[in-house]
């Protein structure tokens, strides 16, 4: 008797359309104090005059500590100004991604407002 090979074999179409949006908010806040804040009034302690026509600022809760010192030829000592950084930045994303079969195109954009 001859052989008569048979195959079934299953074939599965596939086709798939995805939108995706997403939206992020990010902030920081961040406040950067002297390293010897903890000290306090040191420039007072040193008896060196603070404000008005003197160049030194009043010390505060914030800025306390050593005050910079420097001398031309030398590392300087004491502590800088205190610092405070605020970023707002907002992300928008959109993509389209479609599958048939084996195939996968995908594109779509990225927004950063800073």
């Amino acid at each position: 008797m001859p052989s008569c090979p048979t195959e079934i074999a299953p074939f599965l179409t596939v086709t798939v359309l995805v939108h995706e949006i997403r939206l992020g908010y990010n902030r920081y806040a961040g406040l950067r104090t002297n390293e010897d804040n903890r000290l306090g009034n040191v420039v007072k302690q040193l008896g060196i005059p603070q404000g008005g026509d003197h160049g030194v600022q009043p010390t505060s809760t914030l800025n306390g500590g050593l005050p910079s010192i420097s001398i031309t030829g030398f590392n300087g000592i004491g502590g800088g100004t205190p610092q405070w950084r605020g970023d707002n930045t907002i992300n928008a994303v959109d993509s389209l991604t479609w599958v048939h079969n084996r195939h996968t195109i995908k594109f779509g954009a990225d927004y950063s407002f800073t």
